[in-house]
C-alpha cells in the first residue's frame, strides 16, 4: 500500500506544481487516497522532495524514476491536441 501512494504521489508532483501540503494533500485525495499530512510528510521526505522557489519538487532521481504513459493523442480542432 506505501508504495503504491509513494508512485502515486511522484505522479502527482510530476504532473503539478503544489506550493502547500495541503494542495498535495487534496490532488492524492481527487486520486482516492485518503493520506494524513503526517504521512505525506514522512512521504515526501522518503522521495527526498524539496521546495523549491515555493514549489515542491522531487529531486533528480526520483523524478526521473517516473515516466508517463500516453495513452492517446485525440486532434481536438485545428491547432489542439488532447494527450
Amino acid at each position: 500500500m506505501k508504495l503504491n501512494r509513494l508512485k502515486i504521489l511522484k505522479e502527482v508532483l510530476n504532473l503539478g506544481d503544489f506550493s502547500s501540503q495541503d494542495e498535495i494533500c487534496a490532488a492524492l485525495a481527487a486520486r482516492g487516497l485518503d493520506v494524513p499530512q503526517a504521512s505525506l510528510s514522512r512521504d515526501l521526505r522518503e522521495l527526498g522532495v524539496q521546495k523549491v522557489g515555493g514549489v515542491y519538487r522531487l529531486s533528480g532521481a526520483a523524478s526521473q524514476s517516473y515516466r508517463p504513459e500516453i495513452l492517446s493523442i485525440v486532434s481536438a480542432g485545428d491547432s489542439l491536441m488532447v494527450v
